[in-house]
């Protein structure tokens, strides 16, 4: 590894007023799409922890999850926005698509996954989809709510706010396999207190 001469040691004083420059353009030349859409976040579980333990088989764990996940997303309709190490963020055309998807997802890791899970988090509302380099990103307030709730999913499970329970609970399965937990209050970074609905596949 290379590392910085010492007698250059204030080369960090350097201007850049050209980098910045081509920012500020970049920024009057972006091309939004806003919309109402449901927002997805599938992790794998305790990926952290068994990477400390085995950093190779936990990235191989990762990109396998990633990927089966990307797959059966777009099997159901979904939009895969990016990978995140040892997640994916998706978009859905509603919230009852989500669930759906997600319950599918959560399916076959149990039935094929051969001891690998995942979890699931979902929320919906206004986003602006923007591509700030060849592939679309997702910025908006349900994006940084499903990135909080996340702390509180459970292993082949998926956690929606209640609110959105609420909307769409009469289009959910009604299958044995499925629980419907109660909803429990949960203090979200940056967003306070929020009812989150706990929804378990068991099978």
């Amino acid at each position: 590894m290379r590392l910085p001469n010492s007698t250059k040691s204030n080369s960090f004083n350097k201007n850049h007023p050209d980098a910045v420059n081509r920012a500020r353009k970049f920024i009057k030349k972006i091309k939004r799409e806003r919309g109402i859409y449901a927002v997805a976040h599938f992790d794998l579980p305790e990926s952290t922890k068994r990477m400390i333990r085995d950093q190779q088989s936990t990235v191989t764990e990762m990109i396998n999850h990633n990927k089966i996940c990307r797959n059966l997303v777009e099997e159901n309709g979904g939009v895969v926005i990016k990978e995140l190490g040892d997640a994916i963020l998706a978009t859905f055309d509603n919230t009852p698509f989500a669930c759906q998807s997600a319950l599918n997802v959560i399916h076959n890791f149990k039935k094929y996954g051969k001891g690998m899970h995942t979890k699931v988090t979902i929320t919906a509302g206004t986003i602006e989809k923007i591509s700030t380099t060849k592939e679309p990103d997702i910025y908006g307030v349900p994006v940084n709510m499903c990135n909080r709730m996340s702390k509180y999913a459970s292993i082949d499970s998926i956690l929606i706010e209640e609110d959105r329970f609420q909307d769409i609970q009469g289009w959910l399965p009604n299958n044995k396999k499925i629980k419907y937990h109660k909803p429990k209050q949960e203090k979200l970074a940056d967003f306070g207190l929020h009812n989150l609905r706990k929804i378990a596949l068991n099978c």
